[in-house]
């Protein structure tokens, strides 16, 4: 007779998904926010459970024996399958409990205010609380289940990002140009960062650069700082609008491309809650 399977035991062949697609414990750890420890461990402890070595590992080298190969395949389907479950239940049975969230400052002025109106629409009993924060929140050591996460995708990179934004660069006024140096301060948090921008009309880039950077690692500080003149800011477009049409802001090189930001939603644990399923469903629709 067989045994079922345990929670422990679906709980480790999860994260042996995640080893096995990350190519390491460490890589795996990063993506879920846990510790090695706590991954080889549980790898170690799948093997007892199933009887056969999954893969040979070493300082240097994660390598998947034959039977971690075929149980990798296996494992992709459970995840897939216990990932979608929950969503069985949406829209048919009321979401109820909380959700923890946490998204970059200004996302959460321009981006958010939308995507939770209809998120409260559909689970107006779901009790959400939003960190917003230009800081990156440890998933695996506070409440927060859901992350925003995003990166800067330069203009010559080609975007994988479901969700994207234009970005742009803006000053109170245009600065003067030494060659392709703008001889006023970048705002940003990133020091010596210079740029590729692409003209739309030719499809040609040029690579320029700010004279000093001004540091600061919120964008909506960078945005008000602009605005006072000191410096420029890469933003964005969006969220510059008003500001631009009203004056306050001006585009720097405005018939140039200067990249987008890309965002994708990071769990905190690979078997995500209804909740937070549901979010996401409604967040990432255009």
């Amino acid at each position: 007779m067989k045994q079922p399977l345990s929670h422990q035991t679906l709980r480790r062949i999860v994260y042996f998904e995640a080893i096995a697609a990350a190519g390491s414990i460490r890589g795996a750890a990063d993506q879920l926010g846990l510790s090695t420890p706590v991954l080889s461990e549980a790898l170690s402890d799948l093997e007892q459970d199933l009887g056969v070595s999954l893969a040979t590992r070493s300082t240097r080298k994660f390598t998947l024996t034959e039977a971690g190969t075929h149980v990798h395949r296996v494992s992709q389907q459970i995840v897939e399958l216990v990932r979608d479950l929950p969503r069985l239940g949406v829209g048919e049975t009321p979401l109820t409990g909380t959700l923890n969230i946490t998204l970059p400052v200004e996302l959460s002025v321009i981006w958010l205010p939308q995507k939770l109106r209809k998120f409260r629409e559909i689970a107006p009993k779901v009790e959400v609380s939003v960190s917003a924060t230009d800081e990156l929140e440890t998933l695996n050591t506070t409440p927060i289940e859901l992350a925003l996460r995003t990166v800067y995708m330069p203009s010559k990179s080609h975007s994988d990002g479901a969700m994207s934004l234009d970005l742009t660069i803006v000053a109170r006024d245009m600065p003067a140009r030494r060659g392709n140096t703008f001889q006023i301060p970048l705002i940003d948090g990133q020091r010596g960062r210079t740029f590729s921008p692409i003209s739309r009309k030719t499809g040609q880039s040029e690579t320029i650069r700010f004279k000093e950077t001004l540091q600061v690692n919120n964008h909506l500080s960078a945005i008000a700082w602009a605005k006072q003149g000191l410096g420029a800011a890469l933003v964005i477009r969006q969220s510059v609008m008003q500001d631009i049409e009203q004056g306050h802001l001006v585009e720097i090189m405005p018939d140039h491309s200067h990249g987008t930001l890309d965002m994708k939603w990071v769990y905190r644990d690979r078997l995500p809650s209804r909740n937070a399923l549901a979010f996401v469903d409604i967040a990432s629709a255009a």
